[in-house]
C-alpha cells in the first residue's frame, strides 16, 4: 500500500494534468458549442476512414486474383459496347456513334474499403471517394456486373453507401423481357445473395432466369442496369401483383471495384416533376 502512495505522490502532477484534460474534454462535448462537436466528429470520421483504407489495402492484397477477374469481365463488356458504336466504312475509316454531346451520366471510379453483410437490417459500404471528387448523397453506385446501392453520406475523402441488402433500400425496377414495372426491396427472409421484387402485374409472364433491371425513373440509376435474375415467382391471393425472388447480380461478399454514377440532369427532372405535382394539387 505504501508503494502505491509513493507512486501516486511521484506522479501527482501528471495525474492532475490528465484529470484536468479529461474534464475540459467533457465540458466541450456537453456544452452547446457546435463548432467543437462538429470538429471532433469530422476528425473521428477521417481517422475511421483512414483505418478502413489501411485495413482494406492489407486484405485486398489477398484478393488480387478475384479483383483482376472482375476488371477483366468489365473490360470485355465495355469493349462489346464500344464495338457496337463503331461501324466499319472502309479499311482505314470507322464511323463512331458518339453521344458525348448528349452525355447525361458521369462515372467516378471507386474502391470499396469497408462493407458488411451480417447485420439483419442496416448493412453499409464505405468507398474511398468523397466530396473532393463531387460525390454526394443520392448518387447511384454500380459494380462490375450490376447495381450495388445508393450513396447516403459523404465527407471530403469518403462516402457511405446503402446497398441493396439493406432493409431501408427500395428502387423502381422492371422485368427486362416485358418492360413491366416493379419495385425491389430486401425482405426479412432474404440473404446477401437475394432480394424481393413486387408490383409486377400478375398477368405478366415471368420465368425463372429472367433478368430484372433498373427502370431509370428515380433519377439516380441509368435504365437497363442488371439487378438480378428470377429465382421464383409466387402469386399473391387477392392482389394484382406477384412476388418475385431474385438472385442478385453482384456478390456482396466480394465487392471491390465500383463506380459512382452522377446524373447531370437529375435536378432538372426532379424540379419539373415537383412543379407538375404542385400544379395539380
Amino acid at each position: 500500500m505504501q508503494n502505491i502512495f509513493r507512486l501516486l505522490q511521484k506522479f501527482q502532477v501528471v495525474l492532475l494534468f490528465l484529470l484536468f484534460q479529461i474534464l475540459c474534454f467533457i465540458l466541450l462535448l456537453s456544452g452547446d458549442n457546435q463548432y467543437h462537436k462538429s470538429s471532433i466528429a469530422s476528425s473521428s470520421n477521417a481517422v475511421v476512414g483512414t483505418v478502413y483504407e489501411f485495413s482494406n489495402s492489407v486484405t485486398s492484397y489477398f484478393h488480387l486474383e478475384k479483383e483482376n477477374q472482375q476488371l477483366v469481365e468489365e473490360n470485355n463488356e465495355l469493349k462489346k459496347q464500344l464495338l457496337s458504336r463503331q461501324i466499319q466504312v472502309g479499311k482505314m475509316f470507322v464511323r463512331v456513334n458518339d453521344s458525348v454531346f448528349y452525355q447525361q451520366y458521369e462515372s467516378i471510379p471507386s474502391k470499396v474499403i469497408n462493407s458488411s453483410i451480417s447485420f439483419p437490417k442496416n448493412n453499409f459500404i464505405t468507398l474511398n471517394v468523397g466530396k473532393e471528387l463531387s460525390v454526394n448523397s443520392n448518387m447511384a453506385v454500380i459494380g462490375t456486373k450490376g447495381i450495388v446501392g445508393v450513396v447516403i453520406a459523404s465527407s471530403n475523402s469518403y462516402a457511405t453507401v446503402m446497398p441493396v441488402i439493406n432493409a431501408n433500400f427500395t428502387l423502381p425496377v422492371r422485368h427486362a423481357n416485358s418492360k413491366s414495372f416493379g419495385r425491389i426491396f430486401w425482405g426479412e427472409d432474404d440473404t446477401y445473395l437475394t432480394a424481393t421484387v413486387i408490383d409486377v402485374p400478375s398477368n405478366v409472364a415471368v420465368d425463372i432466369g429472367d433478368l430484372i433491371e433498373t427502370r431509370g425513373s428515380d433519377g439516380m440509376f441509368p435504365e437497363g442496369i442488371p439487378v438480378g435474375k428470377v429465382l421464383s415467382v409466387s402469386p399473391v391471393s387477392g392482389e394484382t401483383y406477384q412476388i418475385i425472388k431474385i438472385g442478385l447480380i453482384e456478390d456482396f461478399s466480394a465487392i471491390y471495384n465500383v463506380k459512382v454514377i452522377k446524373n447531370l440532369k437529375r435536378n432538372e427532372q426532379l424540379e419539373l416533376e415537383k412543379a407538375t405535382q404542385e400544379k395539380f394539387q
